[in-house]
């Protein structure tokens, strides 16, 4: 049995299943439109329409699978952040108590002067800026120059 091609008009569901079969092979192949309505015969904006529609499908999957590692990496930038202001909230902190009471260092008392302190905090600081920036939506954190 088979499928009579209608000379006009919507193709029957099995002819479009026949034609998308068609088409898609020469779409993966990389075969341009043009060609493709060449070869089939079948009209070159039916053949654009499908092949849109093929693009649009695997522009959002790719988007979404770009966007999915975006998130993980983000993810992991986040957790070292995380370790290294806990490890400068020791030192701030062992700063301070050395400070107070004093400490030993080869014999030596030492204190902690203010710009070391300060110093401490500011990469404190600039850690968290940092983290406040990679909790922001995607898109959002992207520079854009305005001209004046």
């Amino acid at each position: 049995m088979t499928a009579e091609l209608h000379s006009n008009g919507r193709p029957s569901k099995q002819e479009q299943l026949n034609l998308q079969k068609t088409l898609q092979e020469n779409y993966e192949k990389g075969i341009s439109a043009t060609k493709t309505a060449d070869l089939t015969g079948i009209n070159v904006k039916t053949v654009c329409k499908y092949f849109n529609e093929w693009h649009k499908q695997i522009n959002k999957i790719e988007k979404s699978k770009f966007q999915d590692r975006i998130l993980e990496a983000r993810s992991q930038h986040l957790i070292v952040l995380d370790n290294q202001l806990n490890n400068l909230y020791k030192l701030q902190n062992k700063m301070q108590e050395n400070t107070v009471t004093g400490s030993n260092i080869n014999g030596i008392r030492h204190n902690y002067n203010f710009r070391e302190i300060l110093t401490v905090i500011k990469m404190i600081l600039e850690i968290m800026d940092r983290k406040e920036q990679l909790l922001e939506p995607l898109g959002k954190n992207v520079v854009t120059v305005s001209k004046n």
